[in-house]
């Protein structure tokens, strides 16, 4: 999950449209910490319960994409140069377009890649 979160504060609008509106999500969880009138509460209370409900079931499905991360990262080196990097991550992300046709989960992979590659380069130092 904490990858799913570092790609959505990475790419919120694009993850927003993209993969599933959880921007939206945010804001109805702020407003309803703001309201003051108890109809208005009610009506956020079950927009949010609605709209995690489908996030979970998201979620479920994102953690499937997943399990395709391992195949992509298998050569990815964190010590090779930042050129070296770039070309793999550039390759990777074509590999995924031409795996998953769909845009919501070939754009999250690319993304999710890119993140554990970060992750792995800084822990790298």
């Amino acid at each position: 999950y904490s990858t799913i979160e570092a790609v959505y504060d990475r790419h919120p609008d694009d993850f927003s449209r993209l993969i599933f509106p959880l921007r939206t999500l945010r804001e109805k969880e702020e407003a309803l910490r703001q309201a003051t009138v108890l109809d208005k509460a009610i009506e956020l209370f079950n927009e949010i319960m609605d709209m995690r409900t489908k996030w979970l079931t998201k979620a479920e499905k994102m953690d499937d994409w997943h399990k395709s991360l391992r195949m992509f990262m298998t050569e990815f080196s964190p010590t090779a140069s930042a050129d070296e990097r770039e070309r793999f991550l550039e390759d990777t992300a074509k590999r995924i377009r031409d795996t998953y046709g769909r845009e919501d989960i070939s754009s999250y992979l690319t993304w999710a890649v890119r993140e554990l590659a970060r992750r792995m380069v800084e822990k790298r130092g």
